[in-house]
């Protein structure tokens, strides 16, 4: 009540001012007659016009121009509660209190909020028509669009070519979309096209292809023109179809001839038909046929289905078209592969070809049902050449190159069966040295008959008198196998193929079997012998045995002039036993030999450098070195040792050690490779020895081993990776000991030191810390070894049986137990034979402390590989070991070693140094061995003397002259008695200049 009272009041006071100018404000009043005003004091009355204005409305209200009311802005509309809200799409709102208006004659605005009735424009689909009373929207009409909202007063046309569909709703046309291809066409880019024959589009639509008609009815179906419309349209054949009906068969009339006939598709034009396309209703365009006859070969037809011309009806294959219609069939020796009108059939060559037909042609009907198949000369695969013939290329007059058939002449074969085709194929000539037609060639291999050219097929075949001149080609022409093909006298077959008998062997010939060996041992002096009766020298690789020939063992060889088999030069041996002469030998060996392979334990650049005598001396396998008695052929080079052993240590990280590879001299086997140092048992291993030589300035195991390896007394290195510290500067040290047996102990004791092999040796049957089985051996140390710790040096001489205390049993016991790095003995009787009894046995014991730092490497000395002196060649051991003596008489040593001498093959006798055999004097014909030199021809070089008086010798060798029959009669060369005729085996005939003698005509 107080508020109403100061209002009026406030009032009262306004309307008394307004009043004293002209105007009074209205004061005291309770509501305000402007709906929106602000307040009261934006409501004011003027006493003049007696009207309400008010000049603030309540937001987002506004006055209206003339103060006297409060609306909304334009683009807005008051609701029913009083608020301001955007004009709807469709109207307009002015403002100034007017309302929203609706654009009305399909105008429509293009978003809400329109404040005049230039916002509303023509809708999608439409154009902005304006009259002069009056705007309004129109529907755009064909082939027209728009996109509207713009006040358009035209539509925009379709592309050109593009056009509406005329069943669209009016106001559809809204977007360029509604452009389509008419039916006919199809849209290719930016444009429209008409569909091409064969194709057609029945409907307006945006597509980029048009219908097929070969999707709808397959091949061979097309349309009339371009642009159809519709699938009725697809009722026109491609060229080389025919129409079909709805049950597939063929339409080889006018289309419509049988009421229910109806295309339902195409086939490619029947066989002997041919096809041009088109309207089916056009004769010219329908199916017509090459021939009346399809059935009968000797017809025009066409080589398959799809013919388009009567140019395609032609003389099938075998057959030629001779003149108009007229085909006649290809005789035999001719043949014809294509379909084409060719007048004349093709030769297969000149010469006796023949042909048949081979070839299958099928005729169909017009709906591809095989009627029938014929045979006929169809191919060159019809030409044929027969049994004991042959092909081979040659030129006609002209110079053109053809084949020509031929009956193999003699000494020739040709095929065994009829060849088919024409493919070069020459007579074979008979193997070299072998021929036909003489004495029992087999009449089985030989054809007795042939077809001709002019023969008919279903009769008898000509005989072969026809086809060669003269009448002697009837024995030894016409052959068909390699089987008729015999030896000639002096050869033997082999293999498909005849060789002249060699040097003791012979074959009487014309037959296919080998050459006959002479009885063994036994050879002839010539090769191609043809009888037994040539089988009169010794034969090479066999020699005289007491009064029999037998084989030269291996390490021997006879060339065929002496009696007797000869030593190979030292250094080389045979790989076979009864070894002779060898034409691709080495012409460095002292006698071509066929002693061309390094012995074992020999190697070099060639087996030259194995033979005594030749470029170098003989060269046994050095240290590190083998050679293998498997090596063949150029492998002569000692191979060097393979390596690869690892022996490993815990201490520390220097834990593996790989050692080098050491043999003894003349090694033959990778076996007899060992590791140049060695350690007993992996990990922890070393010698307990007392006496030590101390090596300065060396910091590693590798560092020590090699000072063992250079000093030549050292037999095994030990390597301290821990002592105490001597310097004071309180670091640990490492320290490197040598050990040498003692030398100069009692005779007949020693050390063994175990060896191991230079590989993994993972294949051995044999555990690797058991050792190789050989042994470094230091003679004279004394039993026991001083430098042996007791834990060092265990004695098991008592625990050998006495009758078994020998040095080999000593050595087995330590190579059994895998800690014992060698033996200790005394009283060994023979230093060169291992199975000497001893008097004592000494196992020298490894010692295996885990957390121990020392760590012992055992020397492998190729030069201390038997307790018997190492002596140079022609030298071998005293027993005692004491010394090195000549070897004895007939026995030799080849180079320094612990070879024992060995003894010089018969018939050979040893160098007076001892280190080569050489065979006996081998005396040319006429001579013989002095009969002075030869009761010591073992040790002297032998020397040869001419026969005596009345004796001759017509071979080489050592064998003794013999006296002629008849005295006087032996020649100046004493190599013959000249009055003896000799007896002369054919084909040899008797010299007329000197009858003892034989010559080959």
């Amino acid at each position: 009540m107080r508020c109403s009272l100061a209002l009026l009041l406030l009032a009262a006071g306004a309307v008394a001012v307004q009043a004293s100018s002209g105007r009074a404000l209205l004061q005291g009043s309770a509501t305000c007659p402007i709906s929106g005003c602000k307040d009261a004091n934006s409501c004011i009355y003027n006493s003049d016009t007696r009207r309400w204005s008010c000049k603030a409305c309540v937001a987002p209200l506004v006055p209206n121009s003339n103060r006297t009311a409060c609306t909304c802005v334009a683009g807005k509309y008051r609701t029913s509660n009083g608020d301001c809200t955007n004009c709807p799409k469709n109207f307009f709102c002015p403002g100034n209190g007017a309302g929203k208006v609706v654009c009305g004659n399909g105008l429509i605005t293009a978003k809400r909020g329109a404040v005049s009735k230039n916002n509303c424009v023509n809708p999608p689909g439409y154009k902005y028509v304006k009259t002069a009373t009056t705007v309004k929207a129109e529907a755009c009409g064909d082939n027209t669009y728009s996109l509207g909202l713009k006040q358009q007063p035209t539509c925009n046309p379709c592309p050109p070519g593009f056009v509406t569909d005329p069943d669209n709703n009016a106001g559809t046309h809204t977007s360029a979309a509604v452009c389509l291809a008419a039916p006919g066409m199809y849209m290719l880019g930016d444009t429209v096209v008409p569909c091409p024959k064969g194709e057609f589009s029945d409907s307006f639509g945006r597509n980029t292809a048009c219908t097929s008609c070969e999707s709808l009815f397959g091949q061979g179906v097309t349309t009339a023109t371009t642009n159809s419309t519709s699938k009725d349209q697809c009722s026109w054949s491609e060229a080389g179809f025919a129409l079909v009906d709805d049950k597939g068969k063929v339409i080889l009339g006018a289309l419509g001839t049988n009421p229910a006939q109806v295309v339902a598709g195409a086939r490619p034009c029947p066989q002997s038909y041919y096809c041009p396309g088109g309207d089916p209703a056009v004769a010219a365009s329908q199916p017509t046929k090459c021939d009346t006859d399809l059935t009968i070969v000797g017809r025009l037809w066409t080589e398959g289905e799809g013919a388009t011309s009567d140019e395609d009806c032609v003389a099938p294959p075998g057959w030629a078209r001779s003149t108009g219609t007229t085909v006649v069939e290809c005789a035999s020796g001719t043949y014809k592969s294509t379909w084409d009108n060719t007048a004349a059939c093709t030769s297969c060559g000149s010469g006796v070809w023949v042909s048949n037909r081979r070839s299958w042609i099928t005729a169909t009907d017009a709906y591809s049902q095989p009627t029938k198949q014929f045979k006929v000369r169809g191919s060159s695969e019809s030409c044929y050449i027969q049994p004991g013939m042959g092909a081979t290329v040659s030129h006609d007059a002209d110079g053109n190159v053809e084949l020509k058939a031929m009956v193999c002449p003699a000494n020739y074969f040709g095929i065994t069966a009829n060849k088919w085709g024409m493919v070069a194929t020459p007579c074979q000539a008979c193997p070299a040295n072998t021929r036909t037609g003489f004495n029992s060639a087999p009449a089985q291999y030989k054809a007795a008959s042939y077809y001709t050219t002019a023969d008919d097929m279903d009769t008898a075949p000509n005989t072969l008198s026809g086809l060669t001149e003269p009448t002697e080609k009837l024995t030894r022409d016409g052959y068909y196998n390699v089987t008729a093909c015999y030896t000639k006298p002096g050869y033997g077959y082999y293999s498909g193929a005849a060789s002249i008998c060699p040097m003791g062997y012979y074959n009487a010939g014309d037959n296919r079997e080998p050459c006959t060996r002479c009885p063994n041992g036994k050879s002839t002096f010539f090769e191609g012998s043809t009888s037994l009766a040539d089988c009169m020298a010794y034969a090479a690789g066999y020699g005289k045995v007491g009064s029999a020939a037998a084989l030269c063992y291996t390490g021997t060889y006879n060339d065929g002039s002496s009696e007797v088999c000869l030593p190979c030069p030292l250094g080389t041996t045979t790989d076979v036993t009864g070894a002779t002469l060898n034409a691709n030998t080495l012409s460095g060996n002292p006698v071509d030999t066929f002693c061309k392979l390094c012995a074992p334990g020999y190697g070099g650049s060639s087996a030259t450098e194995c033979a005594t005598g030749a470029t170098t001396a003989a060269k046994l396998c050095q240290d590190g070195y083998y050679g293998s008695p498997s090596r063949t052929g150029s492998d002569t080079a000692c191979a060097t040792c393979p390596t690869g052993r690892r022996f490993t240590y815990t201490y520390t990280n220097d834990d593996v050690y790989l050692p080098g590879a050491t043999s003894r001299y003349g090694a033959n086997s990778a076996d007899d490779c060992i590791a140049d140092f060695s350690q007993t048992v992996d990990g922890a291993s070393y010698l307990p020895l007392t006496l030590r030589s101390a090596v300065a300035d060396v910091v590693s195991l590798r560092g020590c081993v090699d000072a063992c390896r250079s000093a030549g007394t050292c037999a095994a290195a030990t390597f301290a990776y821990y002592v105490a510290d001597t310097t004071g500067s309180g670091a640990a040290e490492t320290a490197c000991y040598l050990w040498s047996p003692k030398s100069n102990g009692a005779a007949g004791s020693g050390v063994a030191l175990k060896t191991m092999t230079s590989t993994a040796n993972s294949q051995s049957v044999q555990a690797q810390d058991m050792g190789t089985g050989i042994w470094t051996f230091y003679a004279k140390t004394g039993a026991p070894e001083p430098a042996l710790t007791a834990s060092g040096a265990v004695d098991i001489t008592t625990s050998i049986p006495s009758g078994s205390l020998k040095l080999s049993e000593c050595l087995k016991r330590c190579a059994s137990d895998s800690q014992c790095a060698g033996a200790n003995y005394a009283g060994l009787a023979d230093a060169t034979d291992p199975d000497s009894a001893i008097t004592a046995c000494f196992k020298i014991m490894t010692q295996t402390t885990a957390s121990a730092a020392l760590r012992s490497m055992i020397k492998a000395d190729y030069t201390k590989f038997s307790p018997a002196m190492f002596c140079p060649a022609g030298q071998v051991s005293k027993a005692d070991g004491s010394a090195c003596v000549a070897c004895a008489a007939d026995t030799i040593k080849p180079m320094a070693g612990f070879a024992k001498c060995v003894a010089c093959a018969a018939d050979t006798y040893a160098t007076a140094d001892f280190t080569q055999c050489k065979p006996l004097a081998f005396c040319p014909p006429g001579k013989t061995l002095d009969s002075a030199v030869a009761a010591n021809a073992r040790f002297l070089p032998a020397s040869c003397s001419s026969c005596a008086a009345d004796d001759y010798k017509a071979l080489a060798g050592a064998q003794a002259c013999a006296t002629c029959a008849t005295s006087g009669n032996v020649n100046d060369a004493a190599t013959k008695c000249a009055a003896t005729a000799a007896i002369c085996a054919a084909p040899l005939m008797l010299d007329p200049t000197d009858k003892s003698q034989c010559y080959i005509p």
